[in-house]
């Protein structure tokens, strides 16, 4: 850790990470606790849910919300913005001879952030549904924001329709239905043993309006604190 970025190992066991990073993204520790079970956290590692590409591994949206940094090493080195490192299904930039060394996830001690994950059992379960959100909030206006997902597409990925209409903008009610209604524009899950594609996309939208009322409420909590 520096005062910019925390570069955590490939290796690094999910139990491990989860105990570390909840003083900065309180959000992303929780949804680490609910990831399998106590001795999976033991033994999974973060770069194994990287390198497994899964739609709905835990941790992709997250480290995309966040605009992580992949470092890959071996034949050719190389840092990669977390961005472009999913192809499509279960594919990565990875190429013959490199591996992921780790990962560099910014500080933003500023930044609102907004994790939440919807499964059929609290425990011990993969996601239907994840969403993570982060960004920063100056006087009324939205100035940076990231919106991901897990479990709407065959790969974790940005919801940039939704970003681009929520950018510049204000926390109004307008706004925020303009932006759920994107998502159904940008996303076409699929139905499986889970759930149906049509729960999936309304429980997508709940977990993303649930993200700027929470968002509001701490901007009209600073306004106030500021006056």
């Amino acid at each position: 850790k520096n005062n910019k970025n925390i570069e955590i190992g490939a290796t690094t066991p999910l139990s491990t990470i989860s105990n570390f990073i909840k003083k900065y993204y309180k959000d992303f520790a929780s949804v680490l606790e609910r990831y399998g079970s106590l001795a999976v956290r033991h033994q999974a590692s973060i770069g194994g849910n990287l390198g497994t590409a899964s739609p709905i591994g835990d941790t992709l949206p997250i480290l995309l919300a966040l605009d992580s940094k992949i470092v890959l090493d071996g034949r050719k080195k190389k840092v990669i913005p977390i961005n472009s490192f999913f192809l499509s299904y279960r594919k990565t930039k990875l190429k013959k001879g490199q591996f992921i060394k780790s990962i560099s996830i910014p500080l933003l001690p500023k930044s609102f952030f907004f994790s939440r994950k919807v499964s059929k059992r609290i425990d011990d379960d993969i996601s239907t549904c994840l969403i993570a959100v982060s960004a920063e909030i100056k006087g009324q206006l939205i100035k940076k924001i990231k919106v991901a997902f897990g479990g709407l597409d065959e790969r974790p990925k940005r919801a940039l329709k939704c970003e681009r209409i929520l950018l510049n903008s204000p926390l109004n009610d307008k706004i925020i239905d303009r932006a759920k209604e994107s998502i159904s524009e940008e996303f076409s899950p699929i139905s499986d043993v889970r759930a149906s594609k049509n729960y999936r996309m309304i429980v997508a939208q709940n977990l993303l309006e649930k993200a700027m009322m929470e968002m509001k409420q701490k901007q009209m909590v600073e306004t106030n604190v500021r006056n």
